[in-house]
């Protein structure tokens, strides 16, 4: 921790410098943005857009036309949905090609409008003359046989065949009734004069000639008449057609009469050289009638799909108004593209200047917790040593300083008890990491203690202790349901926090109602490899240590192998104390105690017992590896630290071999009776 502070002024000073230069980028894209998002700009892709909307609004527009085709009295609506759905569609069409299919279609419907109903008449139909025809002309050229006459009768015959037959006809009805005077000249003629004048007229006029003219009479051809009237509203043009043509076949049929009438009026003169284009006029209006029951037909299939043809149009309308916005809407398109790439730009930039400000204001934050995290360390620290002047860490400006007895020191040159105590301090200030002091133990938590205590003298190990204790009643306090795990490798340890938990359980039951809360601890032990409750009352430290190291050195068991440095360490420290109240160090240097060693075993135990002392100074200045053998036990071999452990209950037994034999003794059951046997061996392995 020492250091961050002023690490975080230079990173604020950095912040600040960034921010400034992050508020005057989003500033100057805002700026820019700004005339994409104001509407009536020409830049903003909404003031294109409404220029796109406004060309399918006016007159002559597709709103016009949906309205002229939907018969509406206003424009259509135009709506972002018409305009994607007109944008969307890709004619096939050229636009020229379109425009002349819409007003053909459009005339159309207003025909189809126009006409209110369907047309129920039938089209008229009209006959072949074929074989009138031929009939006429075999009557026309057949000749009557003249009767034997007499002069009078010649000329009566004269009068018919210069075509006065009626005139014959009429005298004879005349001079059949009874009148006695002459229709033409006026004179009296008697009954006589009348039956001979009678009897020569039906001379002239014979049966064969009589029969002739009935033939001649009904093969004459009545005019043709057509009211067409009705079909007008399918299609003008060619109703008209139709009665032209109905004309000419009269026209050909008064023809016909015509010779007929000549044939009568003198029935003893054949003619010959009679034609007729009768069946070709005929022929003609038939053409003429098929056509106008074709347009009918249309006509009413036009008024039965009023919708259909609307359908069509508006399919047509929306082609033609594709190519009238297509322009307008690729630049609306242009300005929304480059609108969107200035937005996302001004985005980038406005998370760049939140997180520049988050930054600056989580710095600003840091420095203040670091300030805060002093005051939780030194209230810590004068907890631990009882004393206010002992050891604290001082804060001034953006600078550390540890006062050791309100004297500025170095981390190093403190003590390694006094560096673990600080750091223990400091390990339960990270506990108020973004969190209100007020609230600092109200989050569940998991907290890990790997041998905190082992390590100190006893003055310094009841402030831990109590540092501790006031500490855990603090997390339970907080939160029930926070969890604490201790873990040591020293029994003296386990003996203190055992008591002190203790405390706490009593503590924090008075402060807790029972029912919320069953609060409990329990201490474990780990034995070859696994868990098992432990039972201090039944438990000797020192002669179990004694026996795990004599099981390692004996192969018999690899249980201790990370941490059998330290404790072939403490089983000497524990040695030396009882037997000599020296530690290692001094009985290394104290030749009285030497001297009991053989003058052949000397030298090799006592570079045993200095190999032993760096590996306690080492100890006690670093524990890093919590895990690991914190000395040069780390790094050696297992042979190398089997044959240690040999050589520790070797030296042992040279200073003191009734102490050896009896602790041995004691524990026969456990590691059998051939403990003594084996050191002697392993003494005479040791050699200088």
């Amino acid at each position: 921790m020492f250091g961050e502070i002023g690490n975080i002024a230079d990173k604020i000073e950095k912040a600040t410098e960034s921010l400034k230069r992050v508020e005057k980028d989003h500033s100057a894209q805002n700026e820019k943005y700004a005339s994409y998002a104001d509407s009536n700009s020409i830049q903003s892709p909404e003031n294109q857009y409404e220029k796109v909307k406004a060309k399918l609004k006016g007159d002559k527009s597709w709103a016009d036309r949906e309205r002229l085709i939907s018969g509406s009295k206003s424009n259509a609506a135009v709506n972002d949905a018409v305009v994607s759905e007109i944008i969307k569609i890709t004619p096939m069409e050229s636009q020229s090609d379109l425009s002349s299919d819409y007003d053909s279609k459009y005339l159309e419907l207003e025909t189809a409008k126009s006409a209110g109903s369907k047309i129920a008449d039938t089209v008229p139909t009209v006959n072949d003359y074929s074989a009138k025809i031929k009939t006429i002309a075999d009557l026309l050229a057949e000749k009557i046989e003249e009767p034997i006459l007499t002069n009078r009768e010649k000329r009566l015959l004269t009068l018919a065949q210069s075509g006065k037959q009626s005139m014959l006809t009429n005298s004879k009805a005349e001079f059949s009734s009874e009148t006695n005077t002459c229709p033409f000249c006026l004179q009296t003629v008697t009954d006589e004069y009348k039956s001979e004048l009678i009897k020569s007229i039906e001379k002239v006029l014979s049966k064969a000639a009589e029969e002739h003219k009935v033939a001649l009479e009904k093969s004459s051809i009545q005019i043709i008449s057509m009211d067409l009237s009705g079909f007008e509203p399918a299609d003008k043009i060619t109703t008209d057609n139709c009665r032209k043509a109905v004309d000419a076949v009269n026209d050909k049929i008064t023809e016909c009469n015509q010779v007929i009438a000549q044939k009568i009026a003198n029935l003893y003169t054949p003619i010959t050289d009679f034609t007729s284009e009768l069946q070709k006029s005929v022929d003609t209006l038939k053409t003429q009638l098929s056509e106008l029951d074709k347009k009918k037909r249309e006509y009413n299939d036009r008024i039965g799909n009023i919708q259909k043809i609307q359908t069509s149009l508006k399919s047509l309308n929306k082609k033609l108004a594709y190519y009238e916005i297509k322009d307008l809407y690729a630049d609306y398109i242009k300005q929304k593209g480059e609108k969107d790439s200035e937005k996302s730009k001004l985005d980038e930039l406005a998370i760049a200047l939140e997180e520049a400000r988050k930054e600056l204001a989580d710095l600003n934050q840091q420095k203040k917790n670091v300030k805060i995290a002093v005051d939780f360390i030194n209230r810590g620290l004068q907890y631990v040593f009882f004393s206010a002047d002992k050891l604290k860490v001082d804060v001034s400006g953006d600078n550390y300083t540890l006062l050791s007895n309100n004297k500025p020191v170095k981390p190093k040159n403190i003590s390694a008890g006094e560096r673990n105590i600080l750091a223990l301090c400091y390990f339960f200030t990270e506990l108020l990491n973004n969190v209100d002091e007020k609230d600092v133990h109200k989050a569940e938590c998991f907290i890990v203690l790997d041998d905190p205590v082992s390590s100190f003298d006893l003055e310094n190990r009841v402030g831990i202790i109590s540092y501790l204790k006031s500490q855990i009643i603090k997390v339970l306090r907080g939160n029930p349901n926070s969890k604490i795990v201790l873990l040591s490798h020293d029994l003296l340890t386990v003996y203190d926090v055992d008591k002190a938990l203790g405390e706490v359980v009593k503590q924090i039951k008075i402060k807790v109602d029972k029912n919320d809360l069953k609060m409990s601890y329990m201490l474990f032990e780990l034995d070859k490899r696994d868990l098992a409750e432990f039972n201090h009352k039944k438990r000797n430290e020192y002669s179990q240590l004694l026996k795990t190291v004599y099981e390692y050195a004996s192969n018999k068991s690899d249980e201790y192998e990370l941490v059998i440095g330290n404790i072939m360490r403490r089983v000497l420290e524990a040695f030396g104390t009882f037997e000599y109240r020296k530690g290692i160090g001094e009985i290394s240097c104290d030749q009285t105690i030497l001297s009991i060693i053989a003058e052949e075993k000397r030298g090799y135990f006592e570079n045993l017992m200095y190999r032993l002392i760096l590996n306690g100074e080492s100890h006690l200045e670093e524990r890093t590896k919590l895990l690991t053998d914190n000395n040069f036990f780390a790094t050696i071999t297992t042979d190398e630290k089997k044959r240690t452990a040999k050589d520790v209950l070797c030296l042992m037994y040279l200073l003191n071999s009734n102490h050896i034999k009896a602790q041995f003794h004691a524990m026969k059951d456990d590691v059998g009776m051939d403990v003594i046997e084996n050191i002697g061996k392993w003494l005479d392995a040791c050699k200088c």
